[in-house]
């Protein structure tokens, strides 16, 4: 029995499929969305600033973003997908890999001086704190061989998504939830 407010299954995989039978109310297409496996993950509210913000820096990107953009969309093929100049929080980085929780930053000359480094320093220890791993690359790096660091990216991808220390989604079950606090009650 599911509680509610609880994500309730939708067949077809999608709020689009489930909806065309009415069944998901206009509320729930606000706070729900199909993730990349077909579950249902809670919307985080981006602002229509933040999401123009972001296609704009789509639309302008510099040449190790495109560079690197080119050679990370061959990894979509093997499971492995990224999506560029995302909103997360009240930043946009440069690519994430939601499956690995990983973010990839492209550094430029901005990130060399102290407000620079000041910033980068807040952004990833906010990024960290939702459990993402955060990678940063020279631009002259990828400039030179974007193939090359898009091979690292992708080794660190496959670590993370392989590793099983790794929290998951969600929180882990507190004592009295899920099947091993079950267990410890019982006993």
């Amino acid at each position: 029995m599911l509680c509610s407010g609880a994500p309730l299954p939708l067949e077809g995989g999608s709020i689009r499929a489930a909806d065309r039978g009415g069944v998901v109310s206009a509320a729930r297409r606000l706070w729900a969305v199909a993730d990349w496996e077909g579950g249902i993950v809670p919307r985080t509210r981006v602002s229509f600033e933040m999401r123009q913000k972001a296609r704009a820096l789509r639309i302008n990107a510099t040449k190790a973003e495109s560079l690197l953009w080119y050679e990370l969309r061959e990894f979509n093929a093997e499971g492995i997908k990224f999506r560029r100049q995302s909103p997360i929080g009240p930043y946009i980085v440069d690519f994430v890999c939601p499956a690995a929780k990983l973010i990839v930053e492209v550094d430029g000359d901005l990130h060399e001086t102290d407000a620079g480094k000041r910033h980068d320093a807040n952004r990833d220890s906010y990024l960290r704190s939702l459990g993402y791993f955060v990678m940063r690359v020279d631009e002259p790096d990828v400039i030179s061989n974007a193939w090359h660091v898009a091979q690292e990216v992708r080794e660190k991808a496959e670590h993370l998504i392989g590793d099983p220390s790794r929290p998951l989604r969600g929180h882990p079950p507190l004592k009295g939830e899920g099947t091993h606090g079950a267990w410890e009650k019982q006993s």
